[in-house]
């Protein structure tokens, strides 16, 4: 038993008119309004991120997919965890069957869910999109900054059942964990607070990431990361802060893990990024030193494959970039 990849998010949110331009004008998602508030679709499913007004910003809830009902009891069983059981019509706002909420050893709510529904009609962005990838790859992957890191990592890997990708101790420690195909569905570090950092949404089509890119510069909204390239999951991206504090990351082409027993777990001693995602968070000091790791990716001549999602048209399908 083990948790199966990110359903979606829940979170209470002060600012209701700068998140559905946000969604609209940067995602290109699809926004249904509901009487508790504002739901985010990004495929067949009912629904990935529910917003809920409120006279203040509240803390985020993942919502993680498991096999069914018993899986979500005996993995809250495994944490010693006192499970609250979700109400039929939060558990239908969700788009699931089912659900039960508990605290992971740092303080943070989260959710075990079963049973997701489909949408009554069709996936349609709020402007033309050649969509998000998803399926069994679940909503994309979040990434938490929490007090205790050792703790944490026991928690998610032992417990709920991920499997560590890799991990990174320059310029940080993070810790990179994978619950299906996707290279990560979480991430754990310690970024000097506690909550999430950042949400991972990829689109299919690379001319999205780029509409997104230029919506977020043209709408004012504040880029945290620039446009660059992982090393790890291979994911180009860009970082944009939402009007909760938190950052979207949009990115396109993540790297699959498809067979798991040849997979190596490895520490990322080259760095974050192969080029790219200038970060205007970091203290200068670490803006130095991450530039620093770029310039040595660039003079080894570090590169990755080009990972295009299946079905996705190109010229040069499956050939690496060196």
């Amino acid at each position: 038993m083990a948790v199966q990849g990110l359903a979606y998010l829940v979170t209470e949110v002060a600012e209701v008119e700068a998140w559905r331009s946000f969604v609209e004008r940067v995602l290109g998602a699809q926004l249904v309004e509901n009487a508790d508030g504002l739901t985010v679709r990004l495929d067949e499913r009912a629904a990935r991120l529910l917003l809920r007004p409120a006279s203040a910003d509240g803390p985020v809830v993942a919502g993680w997919q498991v096999a069914d009902e018993r899986a979500a009891h005996e993995l809250a069983g495994r944490a010693g965890a006192q499970a609250v059981p979700g109400a039929a019509p939060e558990a239908a706002a969700r788009g699931v069957e089912g659900f039960i909420g508990f605290e992971d050893p740092s303080g943070q709510n989260l959710e075990l869910c079963w049973g997701p529904l489909d949408a009554a009609t069709p996936f349609c962005g709020a402007r033309p999109h050649g969509g998000f990838r998803t399926g069994e790859l679940g909503m994309g992957h979040a990434v938490w900054s929490l007090a205790d890191l050792g703790v944490a990592r026991s928690f998610y890997e032992e417990v709920l059942g991920f499997r560590p990708s890799d991990f990174a101790t320059v310029p940080g420690p993070l810790y990179f964990f994978h619950a299906n195909p996707r290279h990560h569905s979480l991430a754990l570090g310690e970024l000097g607070f506690v909550g999430l950092h950042h949400v991972m949404v990829e689109v299919l089509d690379f001319d999205d990431l780029g509409r997104s890119y230029d919506a977020a510069i043209e709408g004012g909204w504040p880029i945290i990361s620039s446009l660059g390239r992982h090393t790890n999951d291979h994911v180009t991206s860009f970082y944009v802060r939402t009007p909760s504090n938190w950052a979207v990351e949009v990115g396109w082409g993540g790297l699959l893990i498809v067979d798991e027993a040849s997979w190596q777990v490895r520490e990322l001693t080259e760095g974050p990024s192969l080029w790219g995602h200038e970060r205007t968070w970091v203290s200068d000091e670490m803006k130095v030193r991450q530039r620093e790791l770029r310039h040595q990716a660039a003079a080894e001549n570090l590169r990755a494959p080009l990972h295009l999602p299946a079905g996705m048209p190109a010229d040069v399908e499956g050939v690496p970039l060196r």
